[in-house]
């Protein structure tokens, strides 16, 4: 598969990026599927990748999936540097509270939902999504972890709590069980069309529109109740690989869809602490090694390819020459190799 290079956006890519969000049926809040507002995103990434970072402000870090032989976008995936600082990230946190009334030999827990602006000061993994024509591939699962090598190069440009914010479940006609019966009775408008509002305002009314206090959660819908926590079942095989990283669900929900919100400290994923920092010495035509590992770069220009590796020792392997050239490597450069 070392005709797939995993890079850095370029503004070239708006068009692919464009027509590949557009396949997108489920949406992308993070990356609106406007021509004009993916073209700010990707503008916004440019800059952040040559940007100088003595403090975190609002960089946000775009790579793609590129099936070079078609020159073709099939994928992208991104991290936001900050998030909960200038712009308050609203999500809702389910609490159980325990009752008991001796009086009336009564003991039982309920469960309520309360908006929270908990998350501060963290980093967040988004705009993650592949061509469906590519997914048996393998390659979503590389997608999302090439974010974790980036980290791992360049852990000053991200805060120390990394989150996800997963996609909930969405019912046969496009619409959210749990917005329907919380969000709507507030904001009375469709799910679809609050996701595109509310997102590209910042979150900024949401303390102003959903409720301030806490809800007892059998309020809601036994619909709405059943999907708090879960995961759109194309989202599922992202969960397992956050989890596999080693993140954590801790009761915090989207507010629009209950999708669950995951969380790892940087130095404790799994990537990060497992990926091997090497140095080129050697390149062949042929390699005596058929297993296929990810090998990355160690610059800002972020590139990373698919290849089989020779090693001579723990730090020192030998590429093939059409890798070297297409990832731009010389003898004696620095690389990751998970």
């Amino acid at each position: 598969m070392s005709n797939f290079m995993f890079r850095t956006v370029k503004m070239d890519d708006l068009d692919d990026v464009f027509e590949l969000i557009k396949s997108n049926s489920g949406g992308m809040s993070s990356l609106l599927s406007s021509k004009g507002n993916i073209k700010r995103q990707i503008k916004r990434s440019t800059s952040s990748f040559k940007k100088k970072t003595d403090f975190l402000e609002n960089e946000k870090y775009l790579f793609v999936l590129e099936e070079l032989d078609l020159r073709k976008i099939i994928g992208i995936s991104g991290i936001e540097a900050v998030v909960g600082c200038e712009h308050p990230f609203y999500v809702y946190k389910i609490d159980r509270e325990h009752v008991l009334n001796s009086q009336l030999n009564l003991a039982y827990d309920r469960e309520t939902i309360s908006l929270v602006n908990d998350y501060t000061n963290v980093s967040e993994l988004c705009s993650l999504f592949l061509d469906r024509n590519y997914r048996k591939f393998g390659l979503g699962s590389y997608l999302s972890r090439i974010r974790f090598l980036f980290i791992r190069i360049f852990p000053e440009r991200f805060f120390n709590k990394v989150v996800a914010d997963l996609r909930g479940v969405i019912d046969a006609d496009g619409g959210s069980p749990f917005w329907q019966s919380l969000g709507k009775k507030f904001f009375d408008i469709e799910y679809n069309e609050a996701i595109q509002k509310i997102s590209s305002a910042n979150y900024y009314p949401l303390a102003d529109i959903l409720p301030k206090h806490p809800i007892y959660l059998n309020f809601l819908s036994k619909e709405a109740i059943n999907v708090i926590g879960k995961t759109h079942i194309n989202t599922k095989p992202v969960l397992d690989i956050l989890s596999s990283e080693g993140f954590t669900y801790y009761n915090y929900v989207n507010v629009f869809d209950a999708g669950p919100i995951v969380e790892c400290q940087k130095n404790k994923i799994k990537t990060i602490k497992k990926v091997k920092e090497c140095y080129v010495t050697g390149q062949k035509d042929k390699l005596t090694t058929d297993k296929k590992k990810l090998v990355a770069n160690m610059r800002l220009d972020f590139k990373a390819m698919l290849s089989n590796v020779d090693f001579i020792n723990n730090k020192e392997v030998i590429l093939p020459k059409k890798i070297l050239k297409a990832m731009q490597l010389k003898i004696g450069d620095q690389i990751l190799i998970l």
